[in-house]
């Protein structure tokens, strides 16, 4: 059904419904706002300059622009992150060891993908986010065990 997915999550989560649920409903606007957010500023930080942003950048963008009025946690914006990367809006990016100095702190880092023109085409699924369960992923590594 449309909320299996909540049995991989720890229980305290699941029980409070966490910052992705309003009134125990799953908020898609919510989660898209963010995600739209999220996606505009890594592809505009690697568009025109070639920056790749950090997971810390992003949790600073998000909390100045006010779309949460809840403190959200770097575990809540790596879930939006990881849908992104899943949703191919962007990908991680490793960063070489000789340039590490230009990019100081723990990352991960993030740049957008190059095939992908549009903001407007994400998508809201029935799993939001499917690094919970693997097993509805569809993508060229897809195998059959």
């Amino acid at each position: 059904g449309r909320g299996g997915w909540l049995y991989d999550l720890t229980p305290s989560t699941a029980l409070t419904g966490g910052p992705w649920y309003t009134d125990n409903e799953f908020d898609h606007e919510f989660v898209n706002e963010i995600a739209r957010l999220v996606e505009s500023q890594i592809r505009e930080a690697w568009a025109e300059e070639g920056n790749p942003t950090s997971l810390q950048k992003v949790e600073e963008t998000v909390k100045t622009s006010g779309v949460s009025q809840e403190q959200l946690s770097s575990e809540h914006i790596k879930q939006i992150l990881d849908r992104l990367v899943f949703d191919t809006k962007i990908e991680t990016l490793v960063i070489p060891h000789h340039q590490k100095s230009l990019y100081p702190g723990p990352g991960p880092w993030y740049r957008s993908s190059p095939d992908i023109n549009f903001i407007e085409d994400l998508v809201v699924t029935a799993f939001p986010f499917p690094n919970l369960n693997l097993s509805n992923r569809r993508g060229p590594d897809f195998r059959y065990e």
